[in-house]
């Protein structure tokens, strides 16, 4: 007598179908290994099982593969708004930030923004053009580069900064918002009301950029225009042009 792989039950040692559970003795046997009976306590995996598991796998990796693609597609198109939201203690490091690699345009990148919250302008630039010279695609690089020219006063360079980040990434609200006040310190207030605007269509709860084309539209003499940009600003929390305006009597 021997005992049937799949019930357990005693049957005819010649017997090439169990009579209790009706599975076929021979076809078995080829199923049969030292871990397959290991892993279900001494009974083989069915044809069954192995069918599911291989169809679990094929409808698996191809949604896993379409994951991963979209999740790179994601942070590339993101990857100035990803890198803002760091710990912020790796933007206040300075000098302290290593290079362990000199190829590595994101370490340059991140220095260069601490170099910049110090107020260290000209190695800010430095380091956000070596991260351009790696990546000439950065965005983000481009646009902090473009804060540091502005901050020194050189509204020209910081400008064709922050447009070579708009064009390779169309959808970076900063940059509009960056170059909107590049324009406003030059008086040309026509272009940094459509910057402005640009910002506030990609981020609408952006309301610095209401506060801003607020002021742009009072230097214009469109006061309506103003009062309203800086009321919107206010609901958004940002109250300080509203409140100024209120006490000058330009707005109710």
């Amino acid at each position: 007598m021997k005992r049937c792989p799949y019930c357990a039950e005693e049957i005819q040692d010649d017997a090439i179908k169990c009579r209790y559970c009706g599975e076929m003795i021979e076809e078995s046997l080829q199923l049969l290994s030292s871990d397959s009976l290991a892993k279900n306590n001494g009974k083989p995996i069915s044809r069954n099982k192995i069918f599911l598991i291989a169809t679990i796998l094929i409808v698996l990796l191809p949604l896993l593969t379409i994951s991963f693609v979209y999740y790179e597609r994601y942070y590339e198109n993101n990857r100035y708004e990803l890198d803002q939201k760091q710990d912020k203690t790796d933007k206040t490091v300075g000098e302290k930030i290593t290079l362990k690699d000199p190829k590595d345009a994101e370490a340059y990148f991140n220095r260069g923004l601490a170099y910049y919250d110090q107020g260290q302008y000209d190695k800010a630039i430095s380091d956000n053009s070596k991260a351009i010279e790696i990546n000439p695609g950065h965005a983000g690089a481009y646009n902090n580069r473009g804060n540091s020219y502005k901050n020194k006063g050189q509204n020209d360079q910081a400008i064709s900064d922050y447009s070579k980040a708009i064009e390779i990434n169309p959808r970076l609200a900063d940059a509009y918002y960056n170059r909107g006040n590049s324009y406003n310190d030059k008086g040309q207030n026509d272009q940094a009301i459509s910057d402005y605007s640009k910002a506030i269509e990609l981020n609408p709860r952006l309301a610095v950029a209401y506060t801003n084309r607020g002021l742009a539209h009072y230097s214009l003499d469109n006061y309506n225009s103003a009062c309203d940009d800086w009321q919107k600003a206010c609901k958004l929390g940002h109250c300080d042009g509203l409140n100024r305006a209120k006490k000058e009597g330009v707005c109710q």
